[in-house]
């Protein structure tokens, strides 16, 4: 499968670091056949800023410190054959197939 990355943004705030970034993925085969004219966009977003700390969490440790990291994935098919659209083989197996495989691959 091909697939190329690239981190397009990054966000350096008091508080907060954002990376964005993208990725092209055009899948060879699905169920043992070979797939053509479908590729997916992918964005990816990871949100990184401090967490209060509580001293219920931890009532001995005042001093503690917590990260958040939140993240957006944001998977976008494209159709260079216009009749795989109304395929509902396609819709309904490759697309959540490849979001599945991405999910696995992290």
């Amino acid at each position: 499968m091909p697939f190329n990355v690239s981190i397009s943004q990054r966000h350096i705030e008091d508080t907060r670091i954002l990376f964005v970034w993208d990725a092209y993925v055009e899948p060879f085969g699905f169920a043992n056949e070979r797939v053509g004219g479908i590729y997916f966009l992918e964005q990816n977003d990871v949100l990184v800023e401090p967490e209060e700390w509580s001293s219920e969490r931890d009532p001995g440790d005042s001093q503690g410190c917590a990260t958040r990291v939140s993240t957006c994935y944001v998977l976008t098919p494209y159709f260079l054959d216009p009749n795989l659209k109304d395929d509902t083989k396609t819709i309904a197996a490759l697309l959540p197939d490849q979001v599945l495989l991405q999910c696995n691959d992290k």
